[in-house]
C-alpha cells in the first residue's frame, strides 16, 4: 500500500485540501470544554510507578529530554502554503488557546496547517503536517493498540461497561514554550506556535497511548491495590489490562483505550462502580484535569436488542447488546454481550468502494482509513481484498498535482 502512495506522491499531494477548512464550520467551539492536563501530576504518578513505556511524556516538558529523541540532522524550515480564508482560522485557534502567536524568528522550523473535513461534511479537524520534521526524531516504538480480537475478549462474559472518549485529547497536552518553537506555522505576515500536542507528529500518537493507559492503570491501582511489576517491566505499553483484586488474583475487570476511547468491562455492578469513582477522581480538577467528551456507564440490561440502535453502547465502529435473552438454548458458554457492526461504517465502506474519483488527500486519507478498519475492527475478509485494489487503483489515477517541500533555512 504505501508503495503504491509513494508511486504517485500521494504524501506530498496537496491539491484541493488547502480548500477544505471553511473556518466557521470548523468545531473549535468544542475546545471551550476541552481542559490541559496537569502535566506535572501526570508526571508524577510515571516516575512513581516506574513505567519505563510512559516515560516519553516528560518531552512535552523537558527540553533536554526532547533533544534526545532527536537525531543529529538539519531541522528543516518548511515554505508555508497559504489561502488568506485560513488566517480566521489559525487566530480561532489562538484564541482557543491551541497556538500562541510569536514573532518569526523565535520559531524553530515551519511546516504546513491543514483541515481534514470530517465524516458529517460539516466540520474539520485541524492537522499539522510534521512528515519533514519528524524525519528529524528518532522513529517512536511500536505502540500496541487493541484489536478486535481484545474487544470480543473483554465483553464476551462481562455484565458491566464503561465506554469513554478523551475530549480533544491531543489538545489537551501542554507543550513546553521552547518545545512548541518547533512547531510553527505561518499565515502572510503573521506566525504561531503550538502550545499543545499537534496531531501530525509522529511521536504524538506514542505519548498519547503512554498517557492514557498510565491514567487508567493508576485508577485501578487506587481501586484494588493491583501489582504494577510486569507493567513497570514492559517497554511498551499493554494492548489490554486485567484489573485484579485480592491476594488470589481474581480477575474482576479488563480495560483497553484506543488513544482517546476507552472500554473498561466488569463482572460486577460493585467493580464498576469503584472503578467508576476512582478513575473520576482521577481525571477530575481535583488532579489531572482531563476533560471528557463523553463517559457513560452500562449494565447487560440496558442493552436490550429492542432499543434504537442510536441508545445501544458503540466503540469502535462496532455496536454491543444484550446476548442472553430467555432462550432456552443460552448456557454458561452464551456471550454475555454480543457485538455487530455499525450498519453507518458499513454503508461508508460500501459508498467508498462505489466512489471513482479521488481529487485530494482528505480522500486518500479517508480511503486508507476505511480500509484499516475492515481489516482491523471489522475481520470482514478481504474478498473485500478485491474491492480494496478497486479503491488503490481508482485512488493512484485521480491524484496528480503535487507541491514540493520547499526548504528556506536550517536550524544546527
Amino acid at each position: 500500500m504505501w508503495r503504491l502512495f509513494k508511486h504517485y506522491n500521494i504524501s506530498s499531494s496537496y491539491d484541493g485540501i488547502m480548500e477544505v477548512a471553511d473556518a466557521s464550520k470548523c468545531d473549535l467551539d468544542e475546545c471551550k470544554e476541552a481542559g490541559q492536563i496537569n502535566l506535572m501530576a501526570l508526571l508524577e504518578i510515571i516516575t512513581k510507578r516506574e513505567w519505563l513505556w510512559a516515560a516519553y511524556v516528560r518531552a512535552l516538558n523537558d527540553l533536554d529530554f526532547f533533544r534526545s529523541l532527536m537525531n543529529l540532522v538539519p531541522l528543516p524550515l518548511e515554505q508555508q502554503i497559504t489561502a488568506k480564508k485560513r488566517k480566521k482560522h489559525l487566530r480561532d485557534m489562538e484564541g482557543f488557546g491551541i497556538l500562541k502567536q510569536k514573532a518569526r524568528s523565535c520559531i524553530k522550523s515551519f511546516a504546513r496547517y491543514f483541515a481534514v473535513m470530517k465524516s458529517d461534511g460539516l466540520t474539520a479537524r485541524s492537522m499539522f503536517n510534521g512528515k519533514h520534521l519528524s524525519r528529524c526524531f528518532k522513529s517512536p516504538p511500536t505502540t500496541n493498540l487493541p484489536d478486535i480480537a481484545d474487544v470480543l475478549k473483554i465483553i464476551a462474559m462481562s455484565d458491566f461497561l464503561i465506554i469513554g472518549d478523551f475530549r480533544h485529547y491531543f489538545h489537551q497536552f501542554p507543550l513546553n514554550e521552547e518545545i512548541g518553537g518547533r512547531f510553527g506555522l505561518e499565515q502572510s505576515d503573521e506566525a504561531w506556535i503550538y502550545t499543545v500536542l499537534p496531531m501530525g507528529w509522529s511521536w504524538s500518537p506514542r505519548i498519547a497511548q503512554s498517557s492514557s493507559m498510565s491514567i487508567l492503570l493508576e485508577a485501578s491501582v487506587r481501586s484494588w491495590l493491583m501489582d504494577l511489576t510486569a507493567y513497570k517491566e514492559s517497554p511498551n505499553p499493554p494492548s489490554i489490562i486485567h484489573f485484579k483484586k485480592g491476594s488470589n488474583g481474581e480477575v474482576v475487570g479488563s480495560a483497553i483505550v484506543w488513544y482517546d476511547n476507552v472500554l473498561a468491562c466488569f463482572t460486577d455492578a460493585q467493580s464498576r462502580d469503584l472503578y467508576d469513582e476512582k478513575l473520576d477522581a482521577l481525571t477530575s480538577d481535583r488532579e489531572l484535569n482531563v476533560s471528557w467528551k463523553e463517559f457513560k456507564k452500562w449494565s447487560r440490561k440496558d442493552m436490550a436488542e429492542s432499543r434504537p440502535e442510536k441508545d445501544l453502547p458503540h466503540y469502535l465502529g462496532l455496536v454491543f447488546a444484550n446476548g442472553r435473552g430467555k432462550r432456552a438454548r443460552d448456557t454458561d458458554e452464551t456471550p454475555k454481550i454480543k457485538w455487530r457492526h455499525d450498519p453507518e461504517r458499513l454503508r461508508r465502506w460500501v459508498d467508498l468502494a462505489e466512489k471513482s474519483t479521488y481529487k485530494t488527500l482528505r480522500h486518500i486519507a479517508r480511503a486508507v482509513g476505511c480500509l484499516l478498519w475492515n481489516a482491523i475492527i471489522s475481520v470482514r475478509p478481504l474478498c473485500d481484498e478485491m474491492r480494496a485494489l478497486k479503491i488503490l487503483s481508482e485512488a493512484g489515477k485521480s491524484i496528480t498535482g503535487t507541491h514540493p517541500c520547499m526548504i528556506v533555512g536550517f536550524e544546527r
